[in-house]
């Protein structure tokens, strides 16, 4: 039975151990936590304290609770920044990560009105839908649909972007450089088709972000959506005195 401290309230104790042991991989990222049970025998205390002990880690996204699977370490938590337009595969990469991906889908569509509009897309022309996971050091941290624009990259296929990184892809073959981006980061809840494709419930808490960037000039380049856990990814803004 491990003796924990009493000048705090019992969960709060055993969140701190908990935080300890994760912190020192005792418990390593990725791995299971005990389970209620055990936990509660192990400090002595009730399944309720447990669970209260939980939602404060779970909070603060140190954990992952996942309905019928039990309760994860998170593996990993990425900050992004957002000054300057780099696919993700490169700033997971200038991080020290190794960035991953893996094509679900890549089809040419005639874009929606409003993608059209976003694109600069004429009324007879048509995009390239890319639907792909993303990883950093083999963990999966979100699932990301980019369109662009069919004039701009002919020849694009699936096996470009099979673990290799948008922008560079865009930069090196067709000569296209993004020179800035706008971007909008939203909390959502995951549907139906996000929740499978990144092993998660519906409804599981994710941050929506998405970007539009931008060649010299002003022209659209590419629009991206991406949902995140948002356990394992975060942005980082760096906002200077102009935008104050």
């Amino acid at each position: 039975m491990v003796m924990i401290q009493q000048q705090l309230p019992r969960y709060r104790s055993i969140a701190a151990e908990l935080a300890r042991r994760i912190a020192t991989h005792e418990l390593p990222p990725g791995s299971l936590l005990p389970s209620e049970s055990e936990l509660a025998s192990e400090f002595d205390v009730t399944r309720m304290t447990v669970r209260q002990a939980l939602a404060g880690l779970a909070a603060q996204g140190i954990i992952e609770r996942r309905h019928g699977r039990g309760t994860l370490v998170v593996p990993i938590k990425l900050q992004r920044e957002t000054r300057r337009p780099v696919g993700l595969g490169e700033e997971l990469a200038a991080r020290g990560l190794k960035p991953g991906s893996h094509v679900l889908d890549f089809t040419e569509v005639r874009p929606t009105p409003q993608d059209r509009a976003v694109l600069w897309v004429g009324p007879r022309g048509t995009v390239f839908r890319l639907r792909r996971l993303r990883y950093a050091d083999g963990i999966l941290i979100g699932v990301q649909e980019t369109l662009i624009p069919a004039k701009h990259a002919g020849g694009l296929g699936a096996d470009s972007f099979e673990d290799d990184s948008l922008m560079r892809v865009l930069r090196e073959r067709h000569g296209l450089i993004a020179s800035y981006a706008d971007l909008e980061i939203e909390a959502v809840a995951a549907d139906t088709d996000v929740a499978a494709a990144l092993d998660v419930d519906p409804g599981t808490p994710l941050l929506r972000c998405t970007s539009v960037t931008y060649l010299e000039g002003g022209r659209p380049l590419e629009r991206t959506i991406g949902w995140f856990l948002g356990s394992r990814y975060s942005y980082h803004i760096d906002q200077d005195d102009q935008g104050l």
